[in-house]
Formats: C-alpha cells, sequence, structure tokens
C-alpha cells in the first residue's frame, strides 16, 4: 500500500488510498494541499511552497482521521454555509482518490467545512504549514 492504510468504500469494501487533495479558492488566492506518496505538497497562487515527508507518528494520526471518512458520504456532505455563492468568500473541496474510486465534496465555505471532514481539512492545512511535529 502507498499509504498503510484503507478506507471505507461503498461503506463496506476497503480499498487502497493513492491522493488526498483539498483545494480552497477566492477570488483573490487559491491554495492546494496534496496528499501523495507519503507526502505533503502545498501550492499558493499555483507555485510550490513547501513539501514535506510524514513522519511515523503523523501518518499514524492521518490515517486514523482518514479511515473515519465514508468515501461514499462526500458527494452528497451537508454544507454549513453557503455563503462563498454570494460574497465572494474562499469556497473548498476535498477529493479523495482511491484505488477505485474518486470522491468529491461539493463546494462549501472554508470557514465552515462539512463537520465529517473539519479534522482532516485542519490536519492536512496544519501539516502543509509546518505545524505538526
Amino acid at each position: 500500500m502507498l499509504f498503510g492504510f484503507t478506507i471505507l468504500l461503498r461503506g463496506e469494501t476497503l480499498t487502497e488510498i493513492t491522493r488526498i487533495q483539498y483545494v480552497e479558492t477566492s477570488l483573490a488566492k487559491s491554495e492546494k494541499f496534496l496528499f501523495e506518496n507519503g507526502k505533503i505538497t502545498f501550492f499558493k497562487d499555483g507555485s510550490l511552497k513547501g513539501r514535506a515527508e510524514l513522519t511515523k507518528k503523523q501518518k499514524t494520526a492521518f490515517s486514523k482521521i482518514v479511515k473515519s471518512i465514508n468515501m461514499d458520504h462526500l458527494p452528497t456532505l451537508a454544507i454549513p454555509s453557503k455563503k462563498f455563492m454570494f460574497d465572494g468568500s474562499a469556497f473548498g473541496q476535498l477529493k479523495i482518490v482511491s484505488a477505485k474510486k474518486i470522491s468529491s465534496t461539493p463546494l462549501f465555505d472554508v470557514d465552515s467545512p462539512p463537520e465529517e471532514i473539519l479534522e482532516l481539512v485542519r490536519y492536512l492545512k496544519n501539516l502543509a504549514k509546518g505545524e505538526l511535529t
């Protein structure tokens, strides 16, 4: 396995994750957080800003967070806020790619991600910004 963990696919089958991508976009900026091949990569406005390999402790914590997410539920998550549609606030989207499926959330306000993915979004952003050891 690339990442050393699997998650539920269709609520019953375990599958290997190959990529997790979280993107935030606004009128003024864009940020992309990519987890692939055991590394976190951070892009800002299309430019590479950082890349780091996860430690064993980080991989374990990350794996635990990801295992709590059911890929089949991502496209139908309830979005707590859609203010980005009206006021130009930043919006985000999470995409998880497995060996068998690609699943994405609907667009959501970055200040109010769906509860089911909140911990994952925070962890990805903190990893990319070097705030976790």
